[in-house]
């Protein structure tokens, strides 16, 4: 059995291993092939499709055999005796077999020895035990000792420590498939940590497990004795290095070790549980205690987990981190709905930019242009339903202040700074795209004033007897309100909108009731600010229905509100881009997430690939040496063609303070530059372009674990999505307010820190244009797009607008077309209102190019531009799902099954 690193294995090698399925002429045991069931029958037995009971671990819960596993296989009565005339303790291998008449790819055992096979017989039982041991016997398999590894660091200690059996009761039918799973023998545990960790122990755990009975099936009657160590701790009681296995899709790393299922902690004293080394430091961690303790069963898996969110309601995040959650069942682990913090931009009459909660024209609704928190349940296949999503709290609401008359942000004069995080800032002059918490309007005037100005022309906000009326907080009542998502046409393509938001009902989450006990309600029967922000979660119900919630917590147990509705665990979700490096080990990058539109959910940060997914190396055309060249490999003004590459932002004139060009490639403090001064919160890391040549590759996109969606390359139609649904003001939605090379107040410098401020931008991939100095992009969208420039042949002096523009190469729609397609926002110049244009040339904001070096074709691989790949759920509005919004939403897959998983989420505690 071999172990790999999530990531199971490539395409190329898949289809290897079919072909030698195929041309083996031992995988036929008993004559022709059939068709269906029938080919299948013809083996003695069929490994399950079901992978949660199979052996080498794909992901945290998935697992399979590979290729030349041996498997011993006994066949017993029904009492356990000995069935005379069967051959005892045969060795029998995986193989993988493809039926050529449908093309279904399974994997079946063989026995090793063509001469020496089980027979097939309705009333026997058969006992198959993994790994193979030649010194077996059935005496043994009914009192089975096993010790597991103190150190499961390493691929064959993991695998020597896993012990799998399965016990088969056949099918009545002669010419039935025998369809076999495995279960693990011992108990799972998974620790999921930050990326930080380098080392994690199980702590007082046994190492020994003895009297296992495996001439039976796994049911909850199952069980064997262990050797539990004293507690509390000693030397004696010897740590369990657990396995360094990879990253979740969460984005987690995660370590994993096997141990005998036993009772930890029965006293619930609190013993440790794990050590966790993180920054050279180790520091213990014990289970959340409870009476009587906590049994680990046979064939279980626990994922023990240090989430915050567990049993809160704090879900902010910062800009480095993904904005799409998964929402957990806190017993189960199990995925029971998508929560994202995303931009929702609601205006029927087509206003380019409205107030929030101001009423449309019709009365029946209001205007949504706002950060918030959004939940989607799933659908009965697991993946979410995206065309409806219900909005557990608005955060933040757009606003825009372009007039010149200035907005006033002095937290020394006007105080009450809360009001108007996460973007405060001095410059009583700036332009931009401002987020005041949800409930706020950003005014020009100064306190005491009786009248002043709000900054686009909306309702103003007049609360009576107020001294300054900017800090009066307005409540709209549209927290828990429904988004209703949809497709139409504009301009000749398609794109997302939000087609209704619905508003809540009075009454409809219970607010009264709990308001007047939490003195955090107006008495309206509807959801304030301060309650959605203070009780807002995702609450599961014991139906198995999920939903938003405005109970408080319990104060008893952090899991369950006062309604005892388990409270939804909160785990951020990554794009984890699996690759085979150079040595042929797994490498793995996870990309945080941000959900734009309907049903697009785009990487925050550059891709940072080297190698193509099946390892062969996208070439670098970096020039390297001691001197910093700052140059390219390749003949810059020749028709010379160059095939798949990558190549870092590098510049022959931006050159450090010591007169040295700009070069990561060849200078690591460049590459790795670490928080900058004047963004001190903000983690940069340079990362290469890519050229036509390797975007297009079948090679170059990733291939998710998880059936439930997909990863790809955007193309333009993915971009006018985007630039639909975003309408106005689009690359100030797309950036941040951490894009802009500034003073703290604003002011634009023209050397920081002792360097150029060319030098600076280059360095931490910021704008840099002194008639910009003013212009303020809040983080509307999360997208955070950096301005790195790009590289086009005939390039003198390396990557052209690199602190100006940003570049996103993207994938031909048109199959066969030479030119190159991308997509550019001029940063410096984000409130420019001109309009979108395709073509080859354009004096627009936004420039889509395309065959933009088709008279010479040598040409088009020596652009290069940065990359932002997309994930996108299967069975949503925009790839084969159809509208079907009812009351009936709130159904979620996980929560009807949870009763018979066998995962369990444990909560580690200091």
């Amino acid at each position: 059995m071999k172990l790999h690193s999530i990531f199971k294995i490539t395409a190329f090698v898949a289809a290897v291993l079919t072909l030698s399925a195929c041309s083996d002429e031992l995988m036929v045991q008993n004559g022709v092939p059939g068709n269906g069931d029938s080919f299948w029958s013809q083996y003695d037995f069929v490994i399950s499709d079901d992978a949660e009971t199979r052996v080498s671990y794909t992901d945290t819960k998935h697992s399979e055999f590979e290729e030349g596993d041996e498997v011993g296989v006994y066949v017993v009565d029904g009492d356990g005796n000995l069935e005379s005339g069967q051959p005892t303790n045969v060795r029998y291998t995986v193989r993988s077999v493809t039926n050529i008449k449908d093309g279904v790819q399974r994997q079946v055992l063989q026995p090793a020895n063509p001469e020496l096979a089980v027979k097939k017989d309705p009333s026997y039982r058969y006992v198959l035990y993994y790994p193979y041991n030649p010194n077996m016997t059935l005496d043994r398999l009914k009192n089975y000792t096993h010790t597991v590894e103190s150190n499961q660091n390493s691929h064959d200690a993991f695998e020597k420590s896993d012990l799998l059996w399965c016990y088969f009761t056949p099918p009545s039918s002669e010419d039935a498939v025998y369809e076999v799973e495995f279960d693990h023998v011992m108990a799972q545990i998974i620790v999921e940590v930050g990326e930080d960790a380098t080392n994690v122990e199980l702590l007082n755990m046994p190492l020994t497990a003895y009297g296992i009975n495996l001439v039976q099936p796994l049911t909850d009657g199952f069980g064997y004795n262990a050797a539990v160590p004293p507690y509390p701790a000693t030397e004696e009681n010897t740590p369990i290095t657990a396995y360094y296995f990879g990253y979740a899709d969460s984005g987690n790393k995660i370590f994993r070790a096997v141990v005998p299922a036993h009772t930890f902690d029965k006293d619930g004293a609190g013993v440790p549980a794990v050590r966790i080394t993180s920054g050279g430091e180790a520091k213990n961690y014990k289970i959340s205690p409870r009476e009587g303790g906590f049994t680990f069963k046979p064939g279980y898996i626990y994922t023990l987990t240090l989430n915050k969110g567990t049993g809160t309601t704090d879900i902010e995040v910062t800009e480095d981190d993904s904005w799409v959650l998964d929402v957990l069942d806190p017993e189960t682990g199990e995925p029971v709905g998508l929560l994202c913090r995303e931009y929702l931009l609601y205006a029927p009459d087509g206003k380019d930019f409205v107030h929030t909660g101001d009423e449309t024209p019709d009365g029946k609704s209001k205007y949504v242009n706002s950060q918030a928190w959004v939940f989607y349940n799933l659908r009965s296949d697991g993946t979410p339903n995206l065309e409806t999503g219900t909005v557990l709290r608005f955060t933040y609401d757009v606003q825009i202040n372009t007039n010149g008359t200035g907005i006033d942000f002095n937290a020394n004069a006007f105080g009450a700074t809360t009001a108007y995080t996460p973007h405060p800032d001095k410059n009583i002059d700036a332009q931009g795209v401002f987020l005041p918490q949800h409930g706020f309007y950003w005014t020009t005037t100064y306190p005491g004033q009786d009248a002043y100005l709000d900054d686009g022309g909306g309702t103003e906000l007049r609360v009576e007897g107020a001294t300054d009326k900017r800090l009066n907080e307005q409540n709209y009542h549209m927290h828990g309100g429904t988004v209703v998502w949809d497709i139409k046409n504009a301009d000749g393509y398609k794109h997302s909108y939000i087609k209704e938001f619905k508003l809540p009902s009075e009454g409809q989450y219970e607010s009264s009731q709990m308001l007047n006990d939490e003195n955090i309600g107006d008495g309206s029967g509807f959801i304030t600010n301060r309650q959605a922000k203070e009780f807002g979660h995702i609450a599961i119900r014991p139906d198995g229905t999920v939903g938003v919630s405005y109970r408080p917590i319990s104060a008893d147990n952090k899991n369950v509100d006062i309604d005892k509705n388990k409270v939804g665990l909160l785990q951020p979700h990554y794009l984890i881009d699996r690759r085979i490096s150079k040595d042929g080990s797994i490498d793995e990058q996870k990309y945080p997430l941000v959900k734009i539109g309907h049903n697009q959910f785009w990487m925050s940060t550059s891709l940072r690939a080297r190698t193509f997914t099946d390892g062969n190396t996208i070439t670098c055309y970096n020039a390297r040496g001691n001197d910093k060249p700052a140059d390219v490999t390749f003949e810059k003004g020749t028709a010379e063609s160059i095939g798949a590459g990558c190549l870092y932002p590098f510049s022959q004139s931006i050159k450090d303070g010591e007169g040295k060009p700009y070069d990561p490639v060849n200078d690591d403090k460049e590459m790795h530059p670490g928080p900058s001064t004047l963004y001190p919160d903000m983690d940069f890391r340079v990362a290469p372009f890519y050229n036509k040549a390797a975007v297009e590759d079948d090679r170059f996109v990733p291939v998710s674990n998880d059936s439930r969606f997909y990863y790809q390359m955007p193309t333009i139609s993915t971009m006018r999505d985007m630039m639909g649904y975003f309408a106005s003001i689009f690359p100030a939605k797309i950036s941040s307010d951490k894009y802009m090379l500034r003073t703290s107040h604003g002011v634009f410098a023209e050397t920081y820190e002792g360097v150029s401020s060319d030098y600076y931008s280059a360095l931490y991939g910021l704008a840099k244009n002194v008639n910009a100095q003013q212009n303020y992009c809040a983080n509307v969208s999360g997208f955070n797009l950096k301005p790195r420039g790009y590289y086009q042949p005939g390039s003198s002096t390396g990557f052209a607008d690199i602190s100006k523009d940003a570049v996103i190469i993207l994938k031909s729609e048109v199959e066969g077309q030479e030119g190159v397609d991308y997509f550019v926002s001029h940063l410096y110049d984000p409130f420019n209102t001109l309009s979108f244009e395709v073509g080859n040339e354009s004096s627009g904001q936004f420039l889509l190019v395309r065959n933009g070096y088709e008279s010479i074709p040598a040409y088009i691989n020596k652009f290069f531009g940065q990359v932002r790949m997309v994930m996108k759920f299967r069975n949503q509005l925009d790839n084969g799902g159809t509208a079907s919004y009812s009351a009936t939403s709130t159904s979620t897959r996980a929560g009807n099954k949870a009763a018979g998983s066998r995962s369990v989420m444990l909560h580690l505690v200091p």
